[in-house]
């Protein structure tokens, strides 16, 4: 039932157990520092649970912490700009790791999925549900780092519907620059800026193409 909602599906990952807290008893942590990726990250997190992401520990909640450069011994796989960790710390702490802020981000999109399988309730399989005001969380080990450096599309509509598609991963959009011929002849092409700053804010690489002038 787990697994059924994770596309991509991790190469390695285990569920040992899960636990159910208050939503308001749920601290999501990122460093000080934290770049805007991260921080973009920790908001859709802190967003499931009602909360504001914060950079100072919370010991007395569950906490889920973002973070960046903690899983370098995890090196050596492809795309380790892009490879993640979830790990659980202590009784208490879920770890998010990235060896960059896309990993991380990617971190946090898995664990995105994750929530949604424990509050489905149509899924065959699944628990009972949390009592209101409750939430459940896997304790959950993942490391997973993509097969594919950019994966995308050329055109289409990818660009409004970029945030959905971000939540499988996508990270490359290859857009028509706007182009125009002056009257003297001169081709100018001018970059899609609105889709270079919502590329930043999903972990995308945005191509501005230019076509037959």
């Amino acid at each position: 039932h787990w697994l059924n909602h994770l596309i991509p599906l991790p190469k390695h990952i285990a569920i040992e157990q899960t636990v159910t807290v208050p939503r308001a008893g749920v601290a999501v942590i990122i460093r000080d520092g934290a770049t805007p990726l991260e921080r973009i990250a920790a908001g859709r997190v802190a967003a499931r649970f009602g909360v504001q992401p914060q950079t100072n520990a919370a010991p007395d909640r569950f906490q889920i912490c973002l973070m960046v450069g903690q899983a370098a011994s995890e090196l050596g796989v492809p795309n380790a700009d892009q490879a993640y960790v979830i790990s659980p710390w202590g009784a208490s702490q879920l770890l998010l790791t990235g060896l960059t802020d896309k990993g991380a981000f990617y971190a946090a999109i898995t664990f995105l999925q994750l929530l949604d399988a424990a509050e489905c309730r149509t899924c065959p399989g699944r628990a009972a549900p949390p009592p209101a005001g409750a939430v459940t969380i896997p304790i959950v080990r993942v490391f997973d780092w993509p097969d594919i450096a950019e994966r995308g599309q050329w055109d289409g509509s990818m660009v409004d519907d970029m945030e959905r598609l971000a939540g499988y991963k996508m990270n490359l959009y290859e857009a028509h620059a706007a182009l125009s011929v002056t009257p003297d002849g001169r081709g100018h092409a001018v970059a899609h800026r609105d889709f270079i700053e919502r590329g930043r804010s999903n972990a995308f690489h945005i191509v501005q193409i230019i076509n037959h002038l």
